[in-house]
């Protein structure tokens, strides 16, 4: 009893020719194309620009004795993704530790609270964030207390 001996690359190539609804590369661009004006269009959610703590405008004023640490360090910031993700950047300073550095507007507050780790003048800190928007450099040191922590979904 005989048989053809296979010939992969033939075999190959007609299954993928049978499958495949791309048959040359111009069709494949073409696809991918298509696929980015569909996914990224001008409609496409955007992050809004970062907000400044203690800068006016209906931004949130620091209390407690805490302020930025200043140039050439990033001012105290935060923004929400268009993913509902609060992100923070910016070093504070000269504040009393447990206490509220400021208060987060509504809207970028936490579902609960929370305690988020960090780093103040070489040492390990963390910030607590209170449901009530109050964003609290716990433990660490106040001569320099950064606020670059983990994001966190607003409520």
């Amino acid at each position: 009893m005989g048989f053809d001996k296979p010939n992969l690359k033939t075999d190959i190539q007609t299954s993928f020719e049978d499958i495949s609804p791309l048959k040359t590369a111009e069709d494949a661009a073409v696809q991918i194309s298509d696929a980015i004006d569909n996914n990224f269009t001008d409609e496409s959610p955007t992050s809004e620009a970062w907000i400044e703590v203690g800068s006016g405008g209906g931004a949130p004023a620091f209390a407690n004795g805490w302020v930025n640490y200043g140039l050439p360090f990033t001012l105290a910031s935060f923004f929400k993704d268009p993913f509902g993700m609060v992100h923070f950047t910016g070093l504070i300073k000269s504040g009393t530790l447990n206490t509220a550095a400021f208060t987060l507007p509504a809207g970028y507050r936490p579902t609960g609270r929370l305690r988020l780790p960090s780093g103040s003048h070489d040492s390990i800190a963390s910030v607590d964030i209170h449901t009530s928007g109050e964003f609290r450099p716990l433990v660490g040191n106040n001569i320099a207390f950064s606020i670059d922590i983990p994001s966190f979904r607003a409520a």
